[in-house]
């Protein structure tokens, strides 16, 4: 893998994931920030959006936060980030997000962390780009989606990396 220092990260913004999932988002902010990488999200301070975006600049990460317009007024956007960007729409963000990675990382999350981890998965189908998705699976979080998509008959191997922990996904990526 090529040297990375720009990780986009998708993940839920409820509170309601579990505590393992918790860890996780916060182990991943911490070694961003340690290893001296940029972190990129969603911007939300809730859930694990905010749990990793707070352990990346307790760490001395860089942190973007990117927010569709019609959310600027919200109360969860996380106030302390190093840059937020303001964006249009949702399709918006997707783009913007996908455009400032180098790596793309996807914890346990919810419907928007499923659209935006196989777009990725498809774009590289198609040859558009060469991004790397890291699915982190957690407890086997992602187990039914990794089967079914490694089933289908235009898969490729070059644009997935599956990790079940955080040091297990960064050893990949820097092998």
């Amino acid at each position: 893998m090529t040297t990375f220092q720009n990780l986009t990260v998708y993940l839920g913004s409820s509170g309601r994931a579990r505590p393992v999932f918790q860890d996780s988002a916060l182990e991943l902010g911490r070694k961003i920030g340690e290893q001296g990488k940029h972190l990129i999200y969603g911007g939300m301070d809730a859930g694990l959006m905010g749990l990793v975006a707070n352990a990346a600049l307790e760490a001395g990460a860089e942190v973007t936060g990117i927010v569709p317009k019609n959310l600027q007024d919200s109360e969860r956007i996380h106030p302390t980030l190093s840059e937020t960007i303001l964006v249009g729409d949702l399709w918006e963000r997707k783009a913007k997000m996908f455009s400032a990675a180098d790596v793309i990382v996807a914890l346990p999350g919810g419907y928007g962390t499923l659209d935006e981890s196989l777009e990725v998965l498809y774009w590289g189908s198609l040859k558009l780009h060469n991004r790397i998705l890291a699915l982190v699976n957690i407890e086997g979080y992602w187990d039914a989606m990794i089967a079914h998509i490694r089933s289908l008959p235009d898969f490729d191997e070059d644009y997935l990396v599956v990790a079940d922990t955080i040091d297990d996904m960064f050893a990949k990526l820097n092998d």
